[in-house]
Parts: structure tokens; C-alpha cells; sequence
């Protein structure tokens, strides 16, 4: 097998892994405003996201990548394994309720924006993420 093969080879296995993941329960919608079907991983935060979030994360400056399209590096894809969006939870929305501010909808667009810069700029629903955030990562399939 020429190391040309091999690569693809084992970029498929890696993009493998990460449809995988996004099968549990909990990555099946998008993080941001829970569009079904995520096609994006945004891998600053590890989490699933829809094409929509995926462009006002490039705003923030995340790092954004194509499940069917992009390469992933073996770490990325051991983060997005030790992730998801049941940590990110834990994390950007431990101190968040619902009716403080209500999850946008799907493809309202400035409401996205601002419920994003809450999260994570002003991380007004912040909590440092502990070792048991991980650990426990609501991996319902």
C-alpha cells in the first residue's frame, strides 16, 4: 500500500470516529440552537454544530471543520471523543436556565450571534470544566 493510500486510509478511520460520536444522542442536534443533524465540529470547543453556527463561530475565531469534508488530526479526534456536546454543556451552560435567555431557534441568526457571545465571550453561564466533565460525557446512543 503506497503512503498515499495508507493517509486516505487512515483519514477515513479518523472521520469514522468522529460520525461515530456524532451518533450519540446528545450530538444528534446542534450545540448552538439544536438544528437537527450537525455537520460541523467546531473544534475549539469540541462540540457538534450546524452549517449556520459553524459561520458565526469563524466570526469568533473557532476553529471549524466539515465532518464529510475536512482532515482530522488523531488529536483533534481524541478531543472530540473526550467532548461533545454533553461536556460543552457542563461547561458554557452549567449556570444557564432556559428562561434567562431561551435557546434560538434555528436559523435566527442575530439571536444565535447573541446567545454565542454571551456563552462564550461574556462565559455568562461559565464553569470551569472539572476532570469529572469529561469522564461522564452523557454518551447516550
Amino acid at each position: 500500500m503506497s503512503s498515499r493510500a495508507a493517509s486516505k486510509k487512515k483519514q477515513e478511520l479518523l472521520q469514522e470516529v468522529v460520525r461515530g460520536v456524532r451518533k450519540q444522542k446528545v450530538n444528534k442536534r446542534c450545540f448552538d440552537c439544536l438544528e437537527k443533524g450537525p455537520s460541523y465540529v467546531c473544534t475549539t470547543l469540541n462540540t457538534f454544530v450546524c452549517s449556520g453556527c459553524a459561520g458565526i463561530h469563524r466570526e469568533f475565531s473557532h476553529r471549524v471543520k466539515s465532518i464529510s469534508m475536512a482532515a482530522f488530526t488523531p488529536e483533534e479526534v481524541e478531543n472530540v471523543k473526550n467532548g461533545g456536546n454533553g461536556v460543552a454543556k457542563k461547561v458554557w451552560l452549567k449556570k444557564w436556565k432556559e428562561s434567562a435567555f431561551p435557546t434560538p431557534e434555528p436559523g435566527d441568526t442575530e439571536k444565535i450571534r447573541q446567545f454565542m457571545r454571551m456563552k462564550y465571550q461574556d462565559k455568562r453561564w461559565y464553569k470551569k470544566p472539572s476532570k469529572s466533565d469529561s469522564s461522564d460525557s452523557d454518551s447516550d446512543s
